[in-house]
């Protein structure tokens, strides 16, 4: 199902299950509504009473109302009025939204996320060869993406010879690990790419560790691996490039995957691959 879909599908669920708790817990019916009005800038409150209905069809007259003066000394009575009124007016919002949320997904029955790539997908191989999509369909935005040139971080002396699967250079066994296990579950990735951030007002340029694709969403995480969070600079050096992130509107849990290891505690597989999995894969 799309995630469109699935997003109106679980708001309905919600709206529905808040519904059904407002009416499980219904407060006793009363009779008239709580008017508030101020005097020498305090609340004065009333009860007002419709005495005489409006009559249907008649847009003129407005029903007779007869108004009682509540006393502050019975503010068990004001604040069940209060509540009364407010959950009545809640339920009726609810209802509301419940009646547009199920025109939306009625009618989202014929809407297609997918329906412009089609166009495209669905052609002859001989075709495609012989069209620029601009509205590409997965597989060939996923090519578009892996090919698109980018400035990668250069590799220094000191740096140990690590390869991937890929037969990409990386810095450390752990980050050989990752980037195969991407390869693995076929999500697309570039090591270390080059990000413009800004950083209070000017420009920075920081190389995350692995630059990755969601095929499904098309949306693009930043995954940073911190491998030596048992030292006390190394730590603090990656909590400011995760403030950085933040500064930028990139937040952990949104758009940024963050992995760590210590000397003696290494990456957690298990975890990583629910990060994966939940972000990248669905």
């Amino acid at each position: 199902m799309d995630e469109l879909k699935k997003e109106l599908l679980q708001k309905e669920e919600e709206l529905i299950a808040l519904l059904e708790n407002l009416e499980s817990n219904k407060m006793p019916d009363v009779e008239g509504r709580l008017r508030i009005t101020h005097k020498r800038g305090k609340p004065v409150y009333y009860l007002d009473l419709d005495i005489e209905k409006k009559r249907k069809g008649d847009l003129k007259e407005k029903p007779k109302r007869r108004s009682e003066y509540i006393r502050k000394s019975d503010m068990d009575k004001i604040i069940h009025l209060a509540q009364h009124d407010y959950e009545e007016k809640l339920r009726c919002e609810i209802n509301k939204q419940l009646k547009a949320l199920k025109a939306i997904i009625g009618a989202s029955k014929n809407y297609d996320e997918r329906a412009l790539e089609k166009v495209y997908s669905k052609m002859h191989p001989c075709r495609k060869e012989l069209i620029k999509p601009i509205v590409p369909d997965s597989e060939t935005f996923v090519k578009q993406w892996l090919q698109e040139p980018f400035i990668r971080k250069q590799m220094s002396d000191y740096d140990q010879e690590i390869f991937t699967e890929r037969g990409e250079l990386v810095r450390s066994k752990s980050e050989k690990i990752i980037a195969d296990k991407y390869l693995k579950l076929g999500v697309p990735y570039r090591y270390e790419c080059q990000l413009a951030l800004k950083q209070n007002g000017r420009r920075v340029i920081i190389y995350p560790d692995f630059t990755v694709l969601n095929k499904q969403t098309r949306k693009v995480y930043y995954h940073e691996h911190f491998g030596m969070m048992d030292s006390e600079e190394y730590s603090r050096s990656a909590m400011k490039r995760i403030e950085l992130y933040v500064q930028n509107g990139i937040f952990v849990g949104e758009q940024l995957i963050v992995t760590h290891e210590t000397s003696d505690r290494a990456l957690n597989m298990q975890y990583f691959e629910q990060l994966v999995k939940k972000y990248l894969l669905t």
